[in-house]
């Protein structure tokens, strides 16, 4: 029996996170993107505190206050 394995590489969007940020004057972006299967894409570009040279990355934690409810707004209509 032949079973199939997907090696799929998650597509960098750091370049992209990158451009927005610092178009938009942000300090950090991450951004994500995934299906109900795999994570298809990611990145992170800014420092993780302002003033200093620490790189995000798309292992940080951010503090999103009160936005889960938008977010959950959305993934229960989609």
């Amino acid at each position: 029996m032949w079973i199939p394995i997907l090696l799929a590489a998650v597509i960098d969007l750091s370049p992209e996170a990158a451009a927005r940020a610092t178009a938009n004057h942000l300090p950090a972006i991450q951004v994500a993107v995934g299906n109900s299967k795999a994570l298809i894409a990611n990145g992170a570009a800014g420092v993780a505190i302002e003033g200093r040279k620490i790189a995000v990355t798309n292992g940080d934690a951010f503090h999103i206050g009160s936005c889960t409810k938008p977010f959950t707004a959305t993934v229960i209509i989609a």
